[in-house]
C-alpha cells in the first residue's frame, strides 16, 4: 500500500486516521488514538452554559488542571511532529515538506505518470493553501515544546486538504480509466469538447448517475 504511515495523524473532526492507497483505490479509516491519545477536538472543547457547578468545583485548581492538560496536549503534539517527521510530512524545523513528500511517491509503483504529476500537483496545491492563513490563525496555533515549534493550523488545513484532494484524485483516475476503456483518449476529448479534464470527469459521472449533485461537483 502506497505511503503506509504517511496519513498518521489527526483531521479536523475526527481522531488519527490513515489514508493509503491501493490499486483499487479503497481508503482506510483507521483509529491510532491509542498510539497518540491526541485530537484536535481537545482545542475546541464545547461549554454546556447550564453546568455551571462542575466549573465552580474546580476551585482554585483551574490552574493546575488547565496546566496539566497543556502539559499533555505539548507531548501528544510533540508525538504527532515525530511521526509526521518519520513520514517526511515534516522537516526537522517542523515545517511542512513538499519536497519529501514528492520524492515519498517515487518509492511506490503509481498507476499512471498522469496520476504522479496530479498527486505533486495536490501536494503544491495543498501546501500553498496552509501556509496562506490568515496571520491570527498563524499566530493562534503555534506550539512549542521540546520538539521546537510547530504550526499545528498549517498541519491541520494541509491534512484536510489532503485527504480530501487524495480521495478525489483516485477517484478522478478510476473515470479517467472508464473513459478511456470505452471512448478513447481524454486527450482527443478534451480538444473536442473543448472542456476542462474537471469539467469532463464531472460530466461523465453525471452522465452515468444522473446525479445533479454529481453534475455541480457537490
Amino acid at each position: 500500500q502506497m505511503m503506509e504511515k504517511f496519513m498518521n495523524a489527526d483531521s479536523y473532526e475526527n481522531s488519527n486516521f490513515d489514508m493509503s492507497y491501493s490499486p483499487e483505490h479503497k481508503f482506510h479509516h483507521k483509529d491510532h488514538s491509542s498510539k497518540s491519545g491526541f485530537n484536535f477536538g481537545m482545542l475546541r472543547q464545547a461549554r454546556d452554559a447550564g453546568d455551571t457547578t462542575k466549573d465552580l468545583e474546580l476551585g482554585d485548581k483551574l490552574i493546575a488542571k488547565i496546566n496539566a492538560h497543556k502539559e499533555s496536549m505539548v507531548a501528544d503534539i510533540g508525538n504527532m511532529t515525530c511521526v509526521l517527521q518519520e513520514c517526511g510530512m515534516l522537516n526537522a524545523e517542523n515545517e511542512l515538506d513538499v519536497r519529501s513528500m514528492k520524492q515519498k511517491l517515487n518509492a511506490y509503483t503509481l498507476p499512471s505518470e498522469w496520476f504522479k504529476n496530479r498527486f505533486e500537483n495536490l501536494i503544491d496545491n495543498c501546501y500553498e493553501m496552509a501556509t496562506n492563513l490568515p496571520a491570527n490563525i498563524e499566530e493562534e496555533n503555534v506550539v512549542s515544546g521540546d520538539f521546537g515549534k510547530v504550526n499545528v493550523g498549517q498541519i491541520k488545513h494541509f491534512l484536510k486538504c489532503y485527504k480530501d484532494e487524495h480521495r478525489k484524485l483516485c477517484m478522478d483516475q478510476d473515470t479517467k480509466n472508464k473513459i478511456e476503456d470505452n471512448y478513447g483518449p481524454v486527450a482527443d476529448i478534451l480538444e473536442q469538447t473543448n472542456w476542462t479534464e474537471h469539467q469532463l470527469f464531472t460530466a461523465f459521472m453525471y452522465l452515468i448517475t444522473k446525479d445533479d449533485n454529481e453534475f455541480f461537483g457537490y
